[in-house]
């Protein structure tokens, strides 16, 4: 994919496997925010809020470049 096309992406489609959260979801919001945002910790965090960390077992992974037009009446998965 192309780091600089914000439209160039991968779809993922897949069955959750896990729930994680915690301490450990919060320590992987910190590297997100490190790797994306610069800052050593998200500094956005909202009083009382809970963040999860989910894993997923991948299905069906595809390559999307440009803006997909909206498909009204398809069911997800489909």
């Amino acid at each position: 994919m192309d780091t600089d096309n914000p439209y160039d992406r991968v779809v993922i489609h897949g069955r959750v496997v896990e729930f994680i959260e915690g301490d450990e979801a919060e320590q992987c919001m910190d590297r997100l925010a490190k790797k994306y945002v610069g800052t050593e910790r998200f500094e956005w965090r909202i009083p009382g809020e809970r963040r999860v960390k989910i894993l997923v077992e991948p299905d069906r992974a595809r390559h999307v470049v440009g803006v997909e037009p909206f498909r009204r009446g398809v069911e997800p998965g489909a």
